[in-house]
């Protein structure tokens, strides 16, 4: 589970980088929160 979550969270901060804003804060507080339980 931490490898999955560490893979979401690098690919979240790929798009950061590239100012992507199709997906909002929020969603990746939800896809932490879903992968940590």
């Amino acid at each position: 589970m931490q490898k999955l979550l560490f893979i979401l969270f690098e690919n979240q901060t790929e798009k950061l980088e590239r100012k992507d804003e199709n997906i909002s804060s929020n969603d990746l507080h939800a896809i932490q929160n879903t992968n940590w339980n």
